[in-house]
C-alpha cells in the first residue's frame, strides 16, 4: 500500500486520515474517541495501529474500518512492533511513568487463535462492524520508566530506568541485565535503542554517549562520549555506519561513526545561533539523514528541510511556509513528507524539489 497516515488531534479524539503517497489524493478519514498517542503499520495485518487512554486499536490501512482492539487497564503512550517476531508491544503508565506495564500482544494473521473475542462496535458512520478483541501473551510490571525498545532474533530488548535487558519475546522471560549508571535519567531526555543483526548488537544511545553490547552474551562492545546531548541516532540503510545529531550550547551537530569499531567518520555543524534555526525532527534512509527545522527570519517563523549524508555532508536544503514538526521517507526512499501545524508538504529526496502539498486547514 503506498499511502501516507497521519493523525489529527480533534477534541476530545483524533482524526485518522490516508492520502495517495504520490498524489495527495485522499482515500479515507476515521474518527476516534479519544486522541491516540503515535502510529505504527502493522505488516502482517495491512493495517495501521495506534493507543489511547482505552488500549490499542488497529484499522484497516486500505479502508480505514477498525479490525480489533486490546483493552489496557492505564492508557497507552507508546507502542512497538516487529513484523520478525509477530510481537506488538505497548507502554502502559500512570503519571510520568512512575508505574508502567510493559504488554505484549501476537500480530499473526486474524484466523489465529490469539484473537478470541468478537464484539460490535459502531465507527465514525455509525455502521456495525465486528471488533475483534486480541489475547494478551506477557506482562511486565516495573517502578522505573520504560524508555525504549528493539527487537532481535526471538528477543526483545529494553532501557528500564538505568538498566538495559534482554527480554523473551514469547515469555516475557529476563534473559540478561546491565547496569548503566551513566544513562541520564530523567524521563524527558530521548533514548534510541536498536539492533544490528549484520553483526549481532545492540546499540543504545541516550545523554552524551552511544554504546554497544552483543545482543546474546551482553558483552560490552564499544561506549561513545561526545560533549553535545543527543537529539537522534540511527544506522544507515547498510548498517554500516551510525549517524548522531547533538545539541550543543547554541548550535547541533551531526556525526557519523563505523558501527561496528565506533570509530569517528564525519562530523559537521548544521545549525548555529546566529541563524535561528533549530532542529525538530529527523528521518533516516540509506546513507542520508532528513532534518526539519524551524527557522526565525523576518519576524516570521517558518520551516526547512535538510539532507545530509553520513560521509559527504550537506546534499541540499528548502524551506516551507510553516515549521516542519514531523518528517516521513517513502520506503524507496523517492520522496520525504513533511508535516506542519496545516499543511503536509512532498518533495524529492533527491533534489529538495517540491512534488506536492496539500493543506489541511488545521
Amino acid at each position: 500500500l503506498d499511502l501516507l497516515i497521519v493523525a489529527d488531534a480533534q477534541a476530545p479524539g483524533s482524526i485518522l486520515r490516508a492520502w495517495d503517497a504520490c498524489g495527495g489524493v485522499e482515500h479515507w478519514r476515521q474518527i476516534t474517541e479519544s486522541r491516540v498517542s503515535q502510529l505504527l503499520y502493522v505488516d502482517a495485518c495491512k493495517a495501521v495501529c495506534a493507543g489511547n487512554f482505552d488500549g490499542i486499536f488497529m484499522w484497516s490501512a486500505k479502508t480505514g474500518s477498525i479490525m480489533w482492539h486490546a483493552k489496557t487497564h492505564m492508557p497507552v503512550d507508546c507502542i512497538w512492533h516487529s513484523s520478525a517476531e509477530g510481537v506488538l508491544l505497548a507502554r502502559t503508565s500512570e503519571v510520568l511513568g512512575l508505574t508502567s506495564d510493559l504488554l505484549a500482544w501476537t500480530t499473526k494473521p486474524m484466523e489465529d487463535q490469539s484473537f478470541v473475542k468478537t464484539e460490535m462496535r459502531a465507527t465514525a458512520a455509525a455502521v456495525k462492524e465486528p471488533v475483534r478483541e486480541a489475547q494478551l501473551i506477557w506482562k511486565q510490571t516495573t517502578s522505573d520508566m520504560i524508555m525504549a525498545v528493539a527487537f532481535h532474533e526471538g528477543h526483545v530488548y529494553a532501557r528500564i530506568g538505568l538498566v538495559v535487558c534482554a527480554i523473551d519475546s514469547l515469555t516475557g522471560r529476563q534473559c540478561w541485565k546491565r547496569d548503566v549508571p551513566s544513562l541520564p535519567r530523567l524521563p524527558t531526555l530521548p533514548t534510541f535503542l536498536f539492533c544490528l543483526p549484520r553483526t549481532g548488537a545492540v546499540i543504545l544511545g541516550a545523554g552524551s554517549h552511544v554504546l554497544a553490547w552483543n545482543a546474546k552474551t551482553s558483552e560490552a562492545l564499544f561506549d561513545i562520549s561526545h560533549c553535545g546531548s543527543l537529539l537522534k541516532v540511527s544506522l544507515t540503510q547498510d548498517q554500516r555506519t551510525l549517524i548522531g545529531l547533538f545539541r550543543l550550547a547554541g548550535s547541533s551537530v551531526i556525526v557519523s561513526w563505523d558501527a561496528e569499531s565506533g570509530r569517528q567518520v564525519c562530523q559537521a555543524s548544521v545549525a548555529c545561533l546566529g541563524s535561528n534555526m533549530q532542529v525538530s525532527c529527523t528521518a533516516f534512509c540509506g546513507q542520508v539523514v532528513y532534518m526539519g527545522l524551524t527557522v526565525e527570519e523576518d519576524l516570521r517563523t517558518v520551516g526547512s528541510i535538510q539532507a545530509w549524508h553520513a560521509h559527504c555532508g550537506l546534499l541540499w536544503h528548502t524551506t516551507c511556509s510553516e515549521p516542519v514538526r514531523s518528517l516521513w521517507c517513502r520506503h524507496d526512499g523517492s520522496s520525504v513528507v513533511a508535516c506542519g501545524w496545516g499543511l503536509v508538504h512532498a518533495v524529492s529526496a533527491e533534489t529538495g524539489s517540491v512534488r506536492w502539498s496539500v493543506d489541511t486547514d488545521r
